[in-house]
């Protein structure tokens, strides 16, 4: 997109509007056509390739200016009981943010088959990553829809959390509403990104009032980039995102998150299909 909506007056903003004042756009900008969030989106060149500044959104699926995303393969198949799920924040995998598109499948099924060590599904834990539940609440904001029970564990066995998985789940729209300093599994979706007196903003909105992810420490920020091969910062805006961590107020009541190490968190975001 070339125009987009400022949204606390209705008028237009275009990418020179926005690259020339992005302290006031930041956050505050919607597609004018269905009103969902955009962020900008730099431009850049390369010897066989040049893509100009523009606008993103997550449009809603009625709307003209919705463009065509690879599918979705990051649901892996169920390991054991579904309303048992155990997390191993220790094994989580460093990889990249986008959404992997589906690996072709075989044109005939093995002869040699699957063979299970159990008699039962139910006798053990379904084993899943972070990025896997952020998968089933981007598919469905309601998972789970049973009384699944989760156990986080990290640091060779330590409990991070555990109980009913609903308990612990917060939306980015329940952030403001989270126990203060209490560990929660807190999903939602990056807008912007911003830095400010050496701290790194991860914003799902205004960044002076809406929830956001902080990160105060260097190292950590370092290892934001390594772990999840960002190439810019900027990369994580309009990612979706879950993070273990604890919610906390700003004096003037702007809720943010911090947490510890990148094993805490993850990220997915749609790329846009290449075409022949």
């Amino acid at each position: 997109m070339e125009t987009v909506t400022y949204v606390p007056d209705g008028t237009d903003c275009t990418v020179t509007l926005y690259q020339q004042d992005p302290e006031k756009y930041r956050g505050n900008i919607a597609c004018d056509v269905c009103g969902e969030k955009s962020w900008f989106v730099k431009g850049f060149s390369t010897e066989k390739f040049d893509r100009a500044p523009c606008f993103a959104a997550h449009h809603a699926s009625e709307c003209d200016k919705k463009i065509t995303l690879i599918p979705d393969d990051d649901g892996d198949s169920t390991s054991g009981d579904p309303a048992t799920i155990l997390v191993d924040l220790d094994k989580q995998r460093k990889q990249t943010i986008d959404v992997a598109a589906p690996a072709p499948k075989p044109g005939k099924e093995s002869r040699w088959g699957t063979t299970r060590m159990y008699s039962s599904i139910g006798d053990y834990p379904e084993n899943k990553s972070l990025r896997q539940i952020l998968t089933s609440l981007s598919r469905n904001p309601d998972y789970p829809e049973d009384d699944a029970t989760v156990k986080m564990v990290a640091d060779n066995g330590r409990i991070v959390i555990q109980g009913t998985l609903a308990d612990y789940l917060v939306s980015q729209e329940r952030i403001p509403d989270a126990p203060i300093g209490e560990a929660r599994v807190f999903w939602g979706r990056i807008n912007n990104v911003n830095k400010n007196n050496g701290a790194l903003w991860l914003n799902c909105g205004d960044y002076k009032t809406e929830p956001s992810i902080l990160i105060e420490d260097e190292d950590l920020e370092n290892d934001l980039m390594e772990d999840f091969r960002l190439k810019d910062i900027d990369d994580l805006q309009g990612a979706d995102f879950i993070v273990v961590g604890v919610a906390f107020k700003a004096q003037n009541g702007k809720p943010y998150i911090k947490f510890g190490f990148t094993k805490y968190i993850a990220f997915r975001k749609y790329t846009l299909e290449s075409r022949g």
